[in-house]
């Protein structure tokens, strides 16, 4: 017996890839490799973005015109895309400010951990937007959607996704080998 296609577990597991990649550029920056956390982190964006924008374009759509809408509107999830831009736009405007400046050895650890400080939100907003994901926009599609449009889309988004993240993975794995 075939499994019903699952929004809710497909993109689950988006969040936590996307996730993990972060972590990835959080870890280089501790480690002070500047460069390969901005890598890192233009890796992380090409695969948010994707993500993104699919819910933006197929998902928040069809969850809009749902009979039966979970706890929250379609406009609060295009909010906090819209939040998280803004929020990451800062993060790398900072890392590059921090990028341009000659400092000790004590003050670029102090900038770092300054840094790092300021991802505390990022990271919080998007943990928060993926827990409201999980608990209403991608449950509610996957009860209230039919199995042949669900297994559409995410063919189509997976396949997608896929192609990204392997070429993004590439990519961090030649800023951790010094190849960026």
């Amino acid at each position: 017996m075939s499994k019903e296609p699952s929004l809710t577990g497909q993109l689950g597991a988006c969040h936590r890839q996307l996730d993990e990649i972060f972590l990835l550029h959080q870890e280089a920056l501790i480690q002070g490799q500047l460069q390969n956390a901005v890598g890192i982190l233009h890796s992380y964006e090409s695969c948010h973005t994707l993500h993104r924008q699919f819910e933006d374009d197929v998902l928040l759509p069809v969850y809009a015109g749902l009979e039966q809408p979970g706890k929250w509107n379609a406009t609060l999830y295009q909010q906090e895309h819209q939040k998280i831009g803004e929020l990451y736009s800062r993060i790398e405007e900072g890392l590059h400010e921090l990028m341009g400046q000659s400092l000790d050895p004590s003050q670029m650890r102090r900038n770092i951990i300054h840094l790092l400080d300021r991802e505390k939100s990022f990271k919080g907003l998007c943990e928060h937007h993926q827990e409201r994901e999980e608990q209403s926009l991608l449950i509610e599609l996957d009860r209230q959607t039919d199995t042949y449009w669900r297994s559409a889309v995410m063919e189509t988004f997976s396949a997608q996704w896929r192609q990204t993240l392997e070429k993004e993975m590439e990519n961090i794995r030649s800023c951790s080998e010094g190849r960026n």
